[in-house]
């Protein structure tokens, strides 16, 4: 079994504030941009998205979250890295631990909804690359690894019509990330079978 903490490089980022609800005090979020920081696309991509004001950052000084050492050593936390390591991140049980960076967790409702509208684009492009019928049903369900300030990582497991199968239902999963401009797709493929 393999940590899930992902060695990551210090880059620069940039602070932004959003403002998501006009009777809501803005958000505090943290973006990764191209290494020209402030450029025009970079810039008006963050004002389109809802970005109220950005400043140039430097990496947190208090650093990474660790998993506790108790919890390193139980065996809920061993459970926890099987499951997340057989199935990719799509399954990560329903465990009660405190936050870490790179922890993956079920998503909330809200994520779920939020998040579920980038998956059916993917899938018209996913039919047109292998020339398939495939018709978004629904989402079975979403997965979050929390990311330290610029990206969060969604792992979702959702049901197609086959239509080349007489709509028979097939279980798909893809993954991606999101940033302040859009999605980024890593994977996309019908669910493996259980051996």
């Amino acid at each position: 079994m393999t940590d899930p903490s992902p060695t990551l490089t210090p880059a620069k980022r940039v602070e932004c504030e959003v403002v998501t609800h006009s009777d809501e005090p803005p958000k505090r979020l943290h973006q990764s941009l191209s290494e020209d920081v402030g450029s025009d696309s970079d810039t008006d991509a963050l004002f389109e998205s809802g970005v109220t004001g950005v400043v140039e950052a430097e990496e947190d000084s208090d650093g990474p979250v660790p998993v506790p050492d108790d919890l390193k050593n139980s065996e809920d936390y061993k459970k926890y890295l099987q499951l997340i390591t057989e199935s990719e991140g799509y399954d990560c049980g329903s465990f009660d631990f405190p936050y870490f960076d790179y922890i993956i967790a079920p998503a909330t409702q809200t994520l779920i909804d939020r998040n579920s509208v980038y998956v059916s684009p993917a899938l018209d492009d996913y039919n047109k690359l292998h020339n398939r019928k495939l018709v978004f049903d629904s989402i079975e369900k979403m997965n979050l690894q929390f990311a330290p300030s610029c990206y969060n990582k969604y792992f979702v497991t959702f049901k197609v019509k086959d239509m080349d199968d007489g709509a028979a239902l097939k279980t798909f999963q893809c993954s991606f990330m999101t940033f302040i401009n859009g999605p980024s797709f890593e994977q996309f493929r019908e669910k493996p079978t259980q051996t």
